[in-house]
């Protein structure tokens, strides 16, 4: 019998609950767990958050739940609609997740400080 490894994402910081959806990621991005997404407006497809665009990525989206990186055609990624995050494991190509903080907030995503023990 095959094994299997459980490996915590260490992205998750609370008991909000989570809600999630499958999203369409354009094809040829990049994309990281924990990374910030924005959502074209004129296709609906999700690409890195892009402070400097105008095409709707300007704005945050969620948080990509597994990392994405489709090639040749468009892919489909599960993204976080809401829920508390740890900030140190948001990432963002463009922007700090720090930044982003209060944007975030207004989807109900919240960023939180990592406490150590």
């Amino acid at each position: 019998m095959p094994t299997q490894t459980y490996t915590p994402e260490n992205l998750l910081a609370g008991g909000t609950q989570l809600v999630t959806e499958t999203a369409t990621i354009l094809d040829g991005e990049t994309l990281a767990l924990g990374e910030i997404v924005g959502k074209v407006t004129a296709t609906g497809k999700l690409k890195a958050l892009n402070t400097e665009a105008s095409d709707g990525t300007e704005t945050p989206y969620g948080i990509l739940a597994e990392a994405a990186s489709p090639s040749g055609a468009d892919g489909t990624s599960l993204v976080y609609l809401k829920g508390e995050f740890r900030i140190n494991a948001v990432t963002s190509a463009t922007s700090t997740p720090a930044a982003q903080k209060s944007n975030l907030r207004l989807l109900g995503i919240y960023l939180k400080d990592s406490v150590k023990a």
